[in-house]
């Protein structure tokens, strides 16, 4: 995340500007550095610490941004362990990072269209900018990364039994991804 190799040079400004947002970031203390990292620092005196370390205090939204400004190679690989093109992994973190923010400033999200359209390549999940499209996104991503998990299953369960309107197309992604 620090080596100007994986970024194009027409976004490196922008990477260092950000790499030094994370530098302020780790030398603070409190809740925007936690305990694992000031112990990590204070035991190895790294530069910085490792990846990982990193992506645990980022925003989603910097997430989003840092695999954005990555050579489009690097993030072809990463859209290919989620078995996506490229293009659409960076439409979805798009969606997501909008329905988490929506969501967490308590705002709805039900029949609601978003100012992302989705443009996967997925063909479980519906293409446009509709709540279900979003909702569908969050689901296929987390098929992909949500080990040995029961989500989907009580997301089905709860559709059903609140016969909640317009949830088919969301109820039959969970259930082709079950398979």
């Amino acid at each position: 995340y620090i080596d100007p190799q994986y970024f194009t040079k027409s976004e490196r400004l922008i990477v260092s500007r950000w790499y030094a947002q994370i530098q302020s970031k780790i030398k603070k203390k409190g809740q925007d550095n936690p305990v694992f990292i000031q112990e990590y620092i204070k035991k190895y005196k790294p530069d910085v610490p490792p990846s990982w370390m990193i992506m645990e205090i980022l925003s989603f939204g910097e997430v989003s941004r840092l695999f954005s400004h990555l050579k489009k190679n690097y993030r072809m690989k990463i859209a290919d362990h989620f078995g996506v093109q490229e293009k659409s992994l960076s439409n979805m973190l798009q969606i997501i990072r909008y329905i988490r923010n929506t969501v967490a400033h308590h705002s709805r999200i039900w029949n609601k269209k978003m100012p992302y359209s989705l443009n996967s390549d997925i063909p479980s999940v519906n293409k446009g900018n509709t709540y279900q499209s979003g909702v569908q996104t969050v689901i296929f991503l987390f098929s992909k990364i949500g080990f040995n998990s029961t989500w989907n299953t009580r997301m089905i369960d709860f559709f059903e039994e609140y016969n909640i309107e317009n949830t088919q197309s969301i109820i039959d992604s969970l259930k082709a991804l079950e398979k």
